[in-house]
């Protein structure tokens, strides 16, 4: 197959099963997907995106048949990968299985580090328009829409916040799981999470929708004119489109580091915020 810069369409995602386990400390993650794909045809490949991640192990399994990775060929002109397997993968659906593991850079660009003024750092993405494949791999093409089901492991000092509300949270020696309600069907860019040092302040909408604004500890006051405007607006556009929001909760974070003035991912936007 040609080294095209747009994925097939041969493979479709339907739902991710995302988890990353963030060492901020060390500005690294582990992660592991699985992806739910609908094959329109046999193949022995499955190409979607990946940059500069270092992939593991790989796997394809449809009914009670799994089959492992052969090998993989990383496809630099088109941010790929070319995931190879002995046996066809038959038409249908079957689930994709990658480990793999990433840094914490400071490009503004993917999942990167962000820096206090006064010394610290929190872990954010920029996704936006084609930068998700440099935290996952995934098919990262705004027509390639899918649910997410994102679960985070991070230091038991750290917060996390993503698109969606907390599902259920464990904890386990010096390490917390957070596993949060899945998403519905988006493109790969509204994905978002950030993991930190972090203070919420809440509030709900006249419909009980939860607002929050995230800030650093400290900072609580600085986003209180974000937080009743925020609730404020949501209310207006409600009443005035006869439309109602559609997800549980709405997170404005304020980011030290960002690439632009702000990005909107559902259920959660990123701003500017100098700290």
């Amino acid at each position: 197959m040609a080294d095209s810069l747009r994925l097939s369409g041969i493979s479709r995602p339907e739902r991710y099963e995302l988890r990353l386990d963030v060492y901020l400390e060390s500005f690294r993650y582990d992660g592991q997907v699985r992806i739910s794909i609908k094959q329109a045809e046999p193949s022995r490949t499955v190409r979607l995106h990946a940059v500069g991640l270092e992939i593991g192990e790989g796997s394809a399994s449809w009914g009670d048949v799994s089959k492992k990775m052969k090998a993989y060929e990383v496809l630099e002109k088109s941010q790929m990968v070319e995931l190879q397997f002995e046996d066809e993968i038959p038409s249908g659906m079957f689930d994709l299985d990658i480990s793999f593991k990433g840094q914490l850079h400071e490009k503004m660009e993917g999942f990167y580090r962000s820096s206090y003024k006064n010394g610290g750092y929190m872990a954010t993405t920029h996704f936006e328009p084609t930068d998700a494949r440099r935290a996952f791999p995934c098919f990262d093409e705004p027509s390639f829409r899918a649910m997410f089901s994102i679960t985070m492991g991070i230091e038991l000092n750290r917060q996390c916040v993503s698109n969606m509300p907390v599902e259920v949270e464990q904890v386990s020696d010096d390490r917390r799981v957070i596993k949060f309600q899945e998403t519905p069907s988006m493109p790969t860019y509204l994905v978002a999470f950030v993991v930190g040092d972090l203070e919420r302040s809440v509030t709900t909408s006249k419909r009980g929708v939860t607002v929050e604004v995230i800030t650093k500890p400290g900072e609580q006051e600085l986003g209180r004119f974000a937080l009743e405007t925020g609730t404020n607006c949501l209310d207006f556009f409600e009443e005035f489109f006869q439309v109602d929001y559609p997800l549980p909760k709405m997170s404005m974070v304020a980011i030290p580091d960002f690439p632009i003035g702000a990005m909107e991912n559902r259920g959660r936007s990123w701003e500017l915020g100098r700290f």
